[in-house]
């Protein structure tokens, strides 16, 4: 993933269901980044009319279904904003397991499938036990599921497999503070573009997105916790001494393979989480993975993926 710094400039905004767009857009060199990076292979295609995009689609997840690790994106373009209404309105009308990053000025739709059962069972199972940890330090109401909502950014709109935030951020255009985002191992790259995506069109109001690549083929479940963070600057000059930028940055990570487990238990900040200094005498603190539990939910993820018997 490119992890050059940003820019920005002014913009009109655009609302969404959920999440003001910031009053700033970043420059061409940043969006080229969402068009082209993870998106080597794909299938690119003109748009014509919202009936021939779901017909394409539906060829696309068939094949992503018998051809696995086929790519798990298809880009269409030029997408105007009423189009993509009209687009929205036909997906959710055929109840379709796509999400949407939809780019405004470049005009630019980019569909992501979610049709396989093992990466629904590994991204809930780890929502579910984020919201389990949450509930025992007696937060239950205090943070809520937005499934996938739609929020509206810098750069156009985007669809999270699962966002969260605290009620502290009632209003319907808040950003979520807690991202997951789930796809096949082959789909890494644009999942760190996409968690580049909610850092830098959210200009910070995301503070941690975790990404979860699974394949019951190969028996492999990773899951990496991404953060901005203050890293050292390469391109210092003269004129620009600073010496640290902020940058998407990978902060933990585990792997399993087989019965193999490599990496560090996912430690999510609770104050980034909460918005607040967590109080450790009612026992809040950080939502911490542990190894043992993440190898528990890829065996979850594999007794509920199994082949049935041939008769």
């Amino acid at each position: 993933m490119s992890e050059g710094s940003c820019s920005y400039r002014s913009a009109s905004p655009s609302l969404s269901d959920f999440g003001s767009p910031p009053q700033t857009r970043l420059e061409p060199a940043e969006v080229r980044c969402y068009l082209e990076e993870g998106l080597e292979g794909v299938g690119r295609y003109k748009y014509l009319k919202p009936n021939s995009i779901i017909t394409t689609i539906n060829r696309e997840i068939r094949e992503f279904k018998l051809h696995a690790p086929a790519p798990q994106y298809a880009v269409f373009s030029p997408v105007t904003e009423k189009e993509f209404t009209e687009i929205d309105k036909i997906r959710n009308r055929h109840h379709m397991a796509v999400k949407f990053l939809f780019l405004t000025n470049e005009r630019t739709l980019v569909v992501k499938f979610v049709v396989d059962i093992a990466h629904e069972i590994a991204h809930r199972g780890f929502v579910r036990l984020f919201l389990f940890k949450i509930s025992s330090m007696d937060l239950t109401w205090d943070m809520a599921d937005l499934g996938r909502g739609r929020f509206s950014g810098l750069t156009g709109q985007k669809e999270a497999d699962t966002a969260l935030k605290p009620m502290s951020r009632p209003y319907i255009t808040d950003w979520p503070t807690v991202v997951f985002e789930c796809g096949v191992p082959e789909s890494l790259e644009r999942l760190k573009v996409d968690a580049k995506w909610w850092f830098e069109n959210s200009e910070g109001a995301v503070g941690t997105v975790v990404i979860v690549t699974v394949s019951v083929e190969k028996r492999s479940l990773c899951a990496e916790m991404w953060e901005l963070a203050d890293v050292a600057n390469p391109d210092a000059t003269q004129t620009d001494p600073n010496p640290f930028i902020t940058r998407a940055t990978r902060t933990g990570g585990c792997k399993i393979v087989g019965e193999t487990v490599t990496g560090d238990p996912l430690k999510i900040s609770f104050k980034k989480t909460m918005l607040r200094d967590p109080d450790e005498t009612l026992g809040e603190g950080d939502i911490v993975f542990d190894t043992k539990e993440i190898k528990r939910l890829a065996r979850a993820v594999w007794a509920g993926t199994k082949t049935r018997p041939k008769t």
